[in-house]
């Protein structure tokens, strides 16, 4: 039978031979969110069109070519940066790429990245892949000392198809490594004992790096700090905090040393991250927008009430475990919902929370569905049903992929370039259109193409313009960028003879790319 840190016992649960069924289980469902990730993980090839990737990416070239582990960048901790240019010091022999960032050397757009630079990325996006697969197991073993065995699977099944933790783990982004270290910090935190301090330091650390990931991820701290707190014995649960607070302050350092060697800039970076997510203005309440996007779409109905059956068991027990399961989301979801910017990325340190309490709901009703002496009927009976709920996310997660398998909008689009204009030719883009190298063609890049006017564009002699839907439409829907001025101009814009628009359908995916010829005066 399995024990918890707090003392107090799960339900009863079969062992032996069923339990043996549950870790064939975990065992399968890695090996699901193995392929899940892999599938599709080299979409855009060889360019890359996330509007993230380059941030991680430039800055480990920038270390790696400067020898300078200074990234005068701060609105990403430092972690992930240093990780991907280990990776591009043990490539750089095998891979003929230049270590250049600046977009004037380069002649692409300051988003960009070198096509020669594109196995950097997919090494990366290959260790995130993988990582979002430790991420997994990490919650089923948390699972595990929290509840059961069972519980733990049924978190890491829900955890292995949810669509959103699917999708980013095929890029180069912070996201999914800060919630690897979200699931290894409740991992560590439940496992901590009482006595050992170098189990609490442990615990402080996974959370330190996690901030030094994802300066958001930081939240996961308050896990260890409530489960090590118990009013009974103040003097041993500020012991134990030291150790928590020493652990993940140490371990920031680490990960992030230029945070207190060049503070200034790294306090200007906290700033500019906080300027980004309070810019932009978008309707409805922001909680209310997250909460609807749980249940909808990312953990979809059933397995959002499986969720709420859990948390009713854990505010039913009250141990510090649950509350501690409990608090932390809970403040997390507090900060992030006065965020006017409300990106679909900033649910996901909610997830591993989610997925916990999904399985311990599922496994709460099994074992009171059926005797326990009917040990094989109880595991089957739970494994049906989390089967059940985690087909929808699987559904959604398959989707995703087959989508992100098709050709891109704008590599069709640069095919078209490529085939229909010829060398020299004077093209004005904006951000996320067909990468063009100045080297064939004379490139103006222009973040949004509203930010001149229309009669600019005629006096620069250019013959050509593309637009992207991912900006424009930004212009017509939330958050309203550019205001009435950008509105204007992409009216006037399309009224321009249309000679190739490339639009997602069932054999591409990507934004609308138009591509106008300008008439001559």
């Amino acid at each position: 039978m399995e024990s918890h840190h707090d003392g107090s016992m799960p339900p009863t649960l079969p062992t032996g031979e069923a339990t043996y069924a549950v870790w064939l289980l975990i065992a399968l469902v890695g090996l699901l969110a193995l392929a899940l990730r892999l599938w599709g993980i080299a979409w855009g090839a060889p360019f890359i069109y996330h509007a993230d990737e380059h941030y991680v990416l430039h800055r480990a070239l920038d270390v790696v070519r400067e020898h300078d582990l200074n990234p005068h960048w701060f609105q990403y901790p430092t972690l992930l940066i240093y990780v991907q240019a280990l990776l591009i010091l043990i490539l750089q022999p095998f891979v003929y790429a230049p270590l250049t960032t600046n977009a004037a050397l380069n002649g692409i757009g300051p988003w960009d990245a070198l096509p020669e630079q594109w196995p950097f990325v997919l090494a990366g996006r290959l260790l995130v892949a993988l990582m979002g697969v430790v991420g997994v197991v990490l919650l089923a073993q948390a699972g595990r000392r929290w509840h059961s065995t069972a519980t733990g699977a049924s978190a890491a099944l829900l955890l292995a198809v949810l669509p959103l933790y699917v999708d980013s783990a095929h890029y180069l982004t912070t996201d999914v490594p800060a919630v690897v270290l979200i699931a290894a910090t409740v991992w560590a935190s439940l496992r901590a004992h009482p006595e050992r301090m170098r189990a609490w330091f442990i615990a402080g650390a996974c959370a330190g790096l996690a901030a030094g990931t994802k300066y958001t991820a930081g939240f996961v701290v308050l896990v260890p700090l409530v489960i090590a707190s118990d009013l009974r014995q103040p003097n041993a649960s500020l012991r134990r905090l030291m150790y928590v607070g020493a652990g993940v302050v140490a371990a920031f350092l680490i990960v992030c040393p230029y945070s207190l060697l060049d503070l200034e800039n790294f306090l200007r970076g906290l700033d500019e991250q906080r300027q980004n997510y309070h810019a932009g203005s978008t309707p409805d309440h922001a909680w209310y927008w997250y909460l609807t996007y749980l249940w909808q779409y990312e953990l979809q109905p059933g397995a959002a009430a499986a969720a709420l059956v859990g948390v009713g068991f854990a505010l039913h027990r009250g141990r510090r475990t649950d509350i501690a399961l409990l608090v932390a989301p809970l403040c997390y979801f507090a900060v992030v919902a006065t965020f006017p910017s409300r990106p679909e990325r900033n649910i996901l340190p909610l997830l591993p929370f989610a997925c916990l309490f999904a399985g311990r709901g599922i496994v709460e009703i099994g074992t009171r569905v059926l005797p326990a002496r009917v040990a094989g009927a109880v595991i089957a009976v739970i494994a049906m049903v989390a089967l059940g709920l985690a087909w929808p996310p699987l559904g959604e997660a398959m989707r995703m992929n087959r989508e992100r398998a098709r050709p891109d909008t704008r590599s069709l689009a640069w095919q078209w370039v490529q085939t229909n204009l010829p060398a020299g030719t004077c093209v004005v883009r904006e951000e996320y259109t067909p990468q063009l190298s100045a080297v064939n063609y004379r490139v103006v890049y222009i973040w949004s193409l509203a930010q001149r006017p229309y009669s600019w564009y005629l006096g620069q002699g250019c013959d050509h313009v593309i637009a992207s839907s991912h900006i424009y439409n930004r212009v017509y829907n939330p958050p309203f960028i550019g205001g009435s001025t950008a509105a204007e101009f992409y009216h006037v814009l399309f009224t321009v003879p249309v000679v190739a628009e490339f639009t997602p359908g069932a054999d591409s995916t990507g934004p609308t790319i138009r591509i106008f010829k300008l008439p001559r005066e």
